[in-house]
C-alpha cells in the first residue's frame, strides 16, 4: 500500500469476549483480560506529555498521522524499547520521516530481544538476521521498514511491525 500512498499501520484487534459452553459449564473463548495484552500500537511524540489532555491528545494524533508508531503482538514478549532510525551525518530519521537519499545513510534497528530481524525495502525483504540490533548501509532510495519475530515453542511467531521510513 505504501507503493501508491503513505499508509500508516496501527495494531487492532476484534475481540468479542465468546462465551461457550463445555460440559454445561460456560467458559470465555477469549477473555478481554488476554486480549488487550496480546497487541499493542507503540506511539512515539516529538515531545513528553505535559498533563493538559489537550496538548497530549494532539501529540499523539499529530504522531500517528505522520506514522510514528509501531505495533506488536506481545503475548510473549513487551516490545517497549525497539528502536528503527536513518541517520545521515548530524540527521535522524524516524517512522514516517522522508529524508532525501545520500550515500551516507545508516539503517539501524535495535530490540529488546534476539529476535528475526526483516528489513522490507519496497515490499521485498532485503535484509534478515537474527539478531537484537541491526545495522546497514543504504544503497538506494525507498520506502523501508522493519519486522520482527520471536522464536517461541520451536517457531519463529510475528512479533513487531514498524511504519516505514520513506526514502526519496
Amino acid at each position: 500500500m505504501n507503493q501508491i500512498s503513505k499508509t500508516v499501520g496501527i495494531g487492532e484487534l476484534d475481540n468479542h469476549a465468546t462465551v461457550k459452553k463445555i460440559w454445561g459449564i460456560p467458559l470465555i473463548a477469549f477473555p478481554f483480560s488476554l486480549a488487550f495484552r496480546f497487541i499493542r500500537t507503540h506511539v512515539l511524540t516529538q515531545k513528553s506529555f505535559s498533563g493538559d489532555d489537550t496538548h497530549d491528545t494532539h501529540l499523539i494524533y499529530t504522531s500517528l498521522l505522520h506514522g510514528r508508531c509501531y505495533f506488536a503482538l506481545e503475548y510473549f514478549r513487551k516490545a517497549s524499547g525497539f528502536s528503527f532510525a536513518i541517520h545521515q551525518g548530524k540527521h535522524d530519521f524516524y517512522m514516517g520521516d522522508t529524508p532525501a537519499f545520500s550515500d551516507n545513510m545508516q539503517l539501524s534497528v535495535s530490540l529488546p530481544e534476539i529476535a528475526l530481524v526483516k528489513v522490507v525495502l519496497n515490499g521485498r525483504e532485503w535484509i534478515c538476521q537474527l539478531s537484537s540490533r541491526l545495522s546497514a548501509r543504504l544503497q538506494e532510495p525507498g520506502i523501508y521498514r522493519v519486522e520482527a519475530y520471536l522464536k517461541s515453542f520451536g517457531r519463529f511467531r510475528p512479533w513487531l511491525f514498524s511504519n516505514p521510513i520513506f526514502v526519496i
